[in-house]
């Protein structure tokens, strides 16, 4: 498992188009898109963190890009203005599954990799307003 950071591009097979996801995890090793500078394939998890002025493509435009991507497991979407995530599972079948966690006390989990977050750990010295 690896974890790649923002400045990471991400490709998706069906288009030319690339979009910079806050944080890639790939299991295995990273795979690259053919005739693509630096541009990985095989993201098993992509999380955004959305802020106001990106929740509109983070949850258009990036999501129905990054769920062309055969080896996506999770799209995870973290709120900057509370304490918020949406975690998107991509099911056996091929449909999805959105859950929502909410609230300071709360956590979420990234299966793919067995791990769960506390809000308190993902937004540590971070100011969200009451």
């Amino acid at each position: 498992m690896r974890s790649l950071p923002s400045d990471f591009r991400v490709g998706t097979p069906f288009s030319d188009s690339f979009m910079y996801p806050d944080v890639s995890i790939v299991c295995g090793e990273p795979i690259m898109k053919e005739n693509a500078f630096d541009t990985l394939a095989n993201p098993a998890v992509i999380i955004e963190v959305m802020s106001p002025s990106t929740e509109n493509n983070d949850r258009g435009y990036k999501f129905f890009r990054y769920l062309q991507i055969p080896s996506l497991r999770e799209y995870i979407m973290i709120s900057s203005t509370g304490y918020a995530a949406e975690v998107i599972r991509i099911q056996k079948d091929g449909s999805f599954k959105i859950t929502r966690y909410k609230g300071k006390d709360n956590s979420f989990e990234i299966t793919t990799i067995g791990l769960t977050l506390q809000f308190d750990d993902v937004y540590y010295k971070i100011e969200i307003p009451g």
